[in-house]
């Protein structure tokens, strides 16, 4: 159950110092109007305004008000009967009615924010006009009941999520690999924003990865007399720009990768909150990051440059490079195929490469949407079944297990929420999809609802340990791939050296 935060004696002071500079800066701006004396009426004679501030008129209301008191005093003696006491018990019993109502209540309001092990956590960024914020909702699959269980109000716009288990701030140091949930939120800002789920009406974020050197305290309201003169500064290794794709590492839980519109992919150490690595391979703005779910050293970067790059953690200057139609919107990597990579572009179309080959044509390419295919995801639990959300309002079900054929498309519904955002599977449950639209509503699908889509797939969930097995045996072949292209870079970059050198000379 998620814990209620309690302010600290140093954020109540904040808050108070936020309200007195509003209401010095509300003063700053007022108008203020010059009212002649003249023009102000005396106040009646009756009133007595002269003497109004003599003591003896407070000793006669303190004499007054004491003998009312002492009056009261005595007939509350005198006059206790038998009546008095019985209402004295009715009240009583009556205050006890009120505290077990109460305790319903609470207990009522503790089922509300428990949530349970059956289920689904669904985090939705929100924006509206100038305020954003983070709903924590929570499905009941068994009722069929959608609500927002908590929020978290964001600071700026927010343009990607991760969730992560991994605490960045662990309350014993000796425990770094201590558990929680938590989500990293990537905004216009040059910063990474890491919020506690567990924790009703936090004000600030756990951790914050890069962004500005000054604490968020002293960002919130800065002083009018300071606010021309201040400068951004930035923390060292941050990004520069907003950060549009964020991926965390479910093996090295302790990592975290960052694309920018900085033109960088940043990995992080969470635990350190320090960048580890920062590679420039892209010429634009990094739409997409994401870890491979097998080989969870290797990473996919796609950007605005049309170019879908694959590397190696561990060797980050090698790179297989795949080029793109268009800008990216969106790319998934196959749960049980983990050397297939798929993108999304925004004209349309949906490519798939086999990152081993390192080719120029991809395996697959059609036409998903007539616009912009803004999402792609695999069903986690069902081998082949893939979907696609587009602006055009519309989700899609295809039939991709065999990369090396004509996809089939196997249902579509339109989702009545606007033109589509954002769409994932959920992990858990094999043919249920969220998507979030232009109408600011999340909207759920239980696609086997579909008769067509449940007949089509239904046989291969139970087959899915197994494909989960034979991809984890291919998966060495991604890392082998990268290595040896990485071997055959240093060799050229070798070869290389004294051109450059001559070059500089001259």
């Amino acid at each position: 159950m998620p814990e209620k935060h309690k302010m600290t004696d140093e954020e109540l002071t904040m808050m108070q110092e936020m309200v007195m500079e509003n209401e010095e800066q509300e003063a700053d701006n007022k108008v203020l109007e010059d009212i002649p004396e003249d023009e102000i009426s005396d106040l009646p004679a009756s009133f007595h305004m002269e003497t109004y501030d003599e003591e003896e008129n407070d000793i006669a209301i303190k004499s007054c008000i004491g003998s009312s008191l002492e009056e009261d005093k005595q007939l509350s003696d005198e006059e206790i009967t038998d009546q008095d006491m019985q209402d004295d018990e009715e009240i009583d019993v009556s205050r006890l009615k009120l505290d077990e109502e109460d305790e319903k209540d609470l207990e009522l309001d503790r089922e509300d924010l428990e949530i349970r092990p059956n289920d689904i956590v669904i985090l939705v960024a929100n924006t509206e006009d100038d305020f954003s914020n983070l709903e924590v909702q929570i499905y009941d699959e068994e009722n069929g009941s959608l609500y927002v269980h908590h929020e978290i109000n964001l600071p700026d716009f927010p343009l990607c999520l991760s969730w992560m288990d991994f605490n960045p701030v662990p309350a014993d140091p000796t425990k770094e690999l201590e558990s929680g949930s938590f989500v990293a939120v990537g905004t216009f800002k040059p910063g990474i924003e890491i919020w506690n789920l567990d924790i009703l009406d936090v004000l600030e974020p756990s951790a914050i990865l890069g962004g500005e050197e000054e604490s968020m305290r002293k960002n919130v309201m800065p002083k009018v007399s300071s606010k021309k003169d201040r400068q951004i500064r930035l923390r060292h290794g941050s990004h520069t720009d907003a950060v549009m794709s964020l991926d965390w590492n479910h093996t090295h839980r302790n990592m975290l990768v960052s694309g920018s519109a900085d033109h960088t992919v940043k990995v992080w150490d969470i635990l350190t909150q320090n960048c580890l690595h920062t590679m420039q391979h892209h010429t634009n703005k990094v739409q997409c990051v994401r870890w491979n779910p097998s080989e969870t050293t290797v990473l996919a970067t796609a950007s605005f440059d049309h170019r879908l790059l694959v590397l190696d953690g561990r060797h980050p200057d090698a790179f297989s490079s795949f080029p793109l139609s268009a800008d990216v919107e969106s790319i998934a990597w196959a749960p049980y195929q983990p050397n297939k990579l798929v993108a999304a572009t925004e004209d349309g179309v949906v490519v798939c490469y086999d990152v081993r080959m390192n080719a120029s044509e991809p395996l697959t390419r059609f036409q998903a949407h007539a616009g912009t295919v803004s999402a792609v995801s695999f069903a986690a639990q069902i081998p082949g079944m893939f979907a696609t959300a587009g602006i055009d309002k519309t989700v899609k079900i295809w039939d991709l297990l065999h990369f090396d054929k004509e996809p089939k498309c196997i249902a579509t519904k339109e989702m009545n929420v606007g033109g589509l955002y954002a769409m994932s599977f959920c992990i858990d449950t094999p043919f249920l999809l969220g998507c979030g639209g232009a109408s600011g509503t999340l909207a759920l699908w239980e696609s086997s609802e579909k008769c067509v889509i449940e007949e089509h797939f239904q046989s291969r969930v139970q087959k899915n340990q197994q494909a989960s097995v034979l991809a984890a045996a291919k998966v060495g072949e991604i890392a082998a791939t990268l290595h040896a292209v990485d071997t055959q870079a240093s060799t050229k970059q070798k070869k290389k050296k004294p051109k450059k050198k001559r070059s500089s000379q001259e």
